[in-house]
């Protein structure tokens, strides 16, 4: 399971670091400073446990979703070294040239999914179902416990999204929701 030592060693100071310079760009957000820092540890502990973080929204949303899973997978502020072990295997299983290429390349990944951009299942359960229930369909069928689901809705009433959530507190995963005002 992949661990981030940099990010965990410096985690508390960048995070309040982070805050910090939230607060001061839109200080409104202060009075969410306690529901930031529990979704900032659920996401934390789900990502240091080597779980996934599945996230949904529609239109807008959906692209924020996709977003967020693409900076997950790869660095975004830090560069995620890969795991010793990995790279020794690399270096076992693949000739030397090809086993360097890739341990330069590769990065510790957040393991991400954005539901929205697994167009074949979402049109195929949205066709032959109802799109209303397509995420909570795959929040069913990917989450585990230990994942969690992070919903993005800027109404906060999108029933594809409230269904996904009510499937992800069911499977035990808990759920971040991100909404507009």
């Amino acid at each position: 399971r992949p661990r981030y030592d940099r990010e965990m060693a410096d985690g508390v100071r960048d995070r309040v670091l982070a805050f910090d310079e939230l607060f001061a760009l839109l200080p409104q957000l202060q009075a969410l400073a306690e529901p930031l820092e529990q979704a900032l540890v659920l996401l934390e502990r789900c990502a240091q446990q080597g779980n996934k973080i599945l996230l949904c929204g529609n239109g807008g949303s959906a692209a924020d979703a996709d977003h967020i899973a693409a900076e997950l997978m790869k660095s975004f502020v830090y560069r995620r070294p890969l795991e010793r072990d990995f790279v020794a295997l690399l270096h076992e299983q693949c000739p030397e040239e090809d086993a360097n290429r890739l341990a330069a390349a590769l990065e510790a990944p957040v393991a991400a999914i954005s539901l929205g951009s697994q167009i074949a299942t979402l049109t195929a359960f949205s066709n032959d179902v109802d799109y209303r229930f397509a995420f909570a369909q795959q929040v069913y069928g990917l989450g585990c416990l230990g994942d969690v689901l992070m919903a993005i809705s800027t109404t906060g009433g999108s029933r594809s999204v409230i269904h996904a959530a009510r499937v992800a507190k069911l499977r035990g995963m808990p759920v971040v929701v991100l909404t507009g005002r």
